[in-house]
């Protein structure tokens, strides 16, 4: 796995089901330059020079989870801000009536946890490895150290925590306005795009209903669309997960009902 090359030290994951929490494998894996090459892949670190993402990789742990693990759950204390290199996770929350709740699934470069708490705090969601995943992370006292020294790295994480705002704030939009035929295919085509397909025919291994869940709507109603659609051509449905064939068919079917 080692390797300078950044795009080798990101591969495609696919998303699976969770399993009980285990110890994740920590060693170091990556060469420092292949790290740094990592490092400056990722928005978090965007603008650093290169002394800088030096520095921010030699302080870096690096954790390889295996597939289905849970890396911290809800309520856990913040001790690590955490940067996933490759792979994909589900970030989950619990409602009041044991009900779990998909925020959103993060694919490379995505940071899991930590980012604008404070040591001890709570961590807020759940955060379960869809695939094998591959993480650096940093204790948050010595973070918030580089955060201290390098503002840059403060710049990008208020950078982050914006666009993850603008995200739910645009999905409470689309629950409160839109029908559920739009919010599931515009859903999928994002996953779609996560899962560096763009506008490529792809998988998704996400059962029907985690879908329901990420869309706010019910079981039924997503298995109802996914065969309308796949007799259309544009999905295929299969055991805990959606193949789409027609990534642009799914974003015409998205704006043509959104019109309406």
């Amino acid at each position: 796995m080692a390797s300078s090359n950044a795009s080798e030290a990101f591969p495609e994951k696919m998303f699976v089901r969770e399993l009980p929490v285990a110890a994740p494998v920590s060693s170091r894996v990556l060469p420092l330059n292949a790290r740094v090459s990592c490092i400056q892949q990722i928005n978090l670190f965007r603008g650093l020079t290169l002394a800088e993402c030096a520095e921010v990789a030699s302080i870096a742990q690096e954790r390889q989870f295996p597939d289905r693990q849970t890396i911290f759950r809800e309520g856990d204390s913040v001790r690590f801000v955490l940067v996933l290199i490759s792979g994909r996770v589900k970030l989950t929350q619990l409602s009041r009536f044991g009900t779990e709740v998909i925020f959103s699934v993060g694919g490379t470069g995505e940071v899991l946890g930590g980012l604008g708490l404070t040591p001890n705090s709570a961590h807020r969601l759940t955060a379960q490895t869809l695939g094998r995943c591959h993480v650096l992370s940093w204790d948050v006292r010595a973070f918030l150290s580089l955060e201290e020294r390098i503002p840059a790295v403060r710049r990008n994480a208020v950078g982050i925590l914006s666009e993850r705002l603008r995200r739910l704030e645009e999905r409470f939009l689309e629950l409160a306005t839109e029908q559920v035929a739009p919010r599931l295919a515009r859903m999928l085509f994002r996953l779609l795009e996560q899962g560096n397909h763009g506008s490529h025919p792809g998988r998704i291994d996400l059962s029907h209903e985690e879908l329901a869940q990420m869309t706010g709507t019910t079981l039924f109603t997503v298995s109802r669309l996914l065969c309308e659609w796949e007799q259309r051509g544009i999905v295929q449905t299969l055991r805990k997960a959606v193949m789409v064939r027609d990534p642009q068919r799914l974003i015409d079917v998205s704006e043509n009902l959104k019109q309406k």
